[in-house]
């Protein structure tokens, strides 16, 4: 994909893109599909033409001179029919309206979770001019938020849009970049709830707090680029699209 695959990648790649965006994977497949289509029916026809005139010509109905005219004809035919395929057409994706409320759930989802994770930047930030019992207070309550809205959300996209997305692309493995991810936003949370057990509420030192603060500002660089990414490569694709 654009610029970042090497040789090897490209040459053994069943679809390279020469951009930096997976929204024309759809749109690569697409022209693949139809190419091949085009090409099939450009051989089929040329091969029936060129067999109805031989047998023409083989029972004397048909002139040597007048056959290999009509055979350069022929030729023509399917070559221009080819070129067809040169032609721009417009790429659409014809969305379900249970694919399209799917989508459009999860874009909501997305436009209400972008405060939680602007939050645990904010967070981070205070946490060293706050108390200890203040500061513990106000990560257990990001960490609350994490499990209860965040967390449930990143694994509803695993079961339910990712593979949506699959079936519509085609592209089964599509989401394999983004699954990555979100094993890593379950680990960081993970780690945030054990620290927060671990730390005894009248014992936070400096280095609980320095800890605390990296694992916040992990969370929100993560989810605040995997958001981005699904919104950008993921949902725009569908949202966007319209079938043909």
């Amino acid at each position: 994909m654009g610029t970042r695959g090497s040789t090897a990648a490209t040459e053994a790649a069943d679809v390279v893109l020469t951009i930096d965006a997976i929204d024309r994977l759809g749109e690569a497949i697409s022209l693949a599909k139809r190419t091949v289509r085009i090409a099939r029916q450009s051989v089929i026809a040329g091969m029936a033409m060129s067999l109805v005139a031989m047998t023409a010509a083989a029972a004397g109905l048909l002139p040597a001179v007048d056959g290999a005219v009509l055979q350069e004809v022929i030729d023509v035919a399917a070559i221009l029919n080819a070129l067809r395929a040169l032609r721009d057409t417009p790429y659409r994706v014809r969305l379900s309206d249970e694919d399209a409320a799917l989508t459009k759930r999860f874009w909501e989802e997305h436009v209400s979770i972008r405060a939680d994770i602007a939050e645990l930047r904010e967070v981070a930030d205070l946490l060293g001019s706050m108390d200890a019992r203040s500061a513990l207070a106000a990560v257990a309550h990001e960490y609350e938020v994490l499990i209860t809205e965040v967390l449930p959300h990143e694994q509803a996209e695993e079961r339910e849009l990712y593979p949506e997305l699959g079936r519509i692309t085609g592209q089964r493995s599509l989401a394999a970049t983004m699954s990555r991810a979100h094993v890593e936003i379950k680990h960081q949370i993970r780690m945030l709830g054990q620290l927060l057990e671990d730390i005894e509420p009248d014992g936070v030192d400096d280095a609980d707090i320095t800890e605390l603060r990296a694992i916040l500002y992990g969370l929100h660089a993560i989810l605040k680029l995997h958001t981005a990414q699904e919104d950008e490569d993921f949902l725009s694709l569908v949202n966007s699209a319209t079938a043909s």
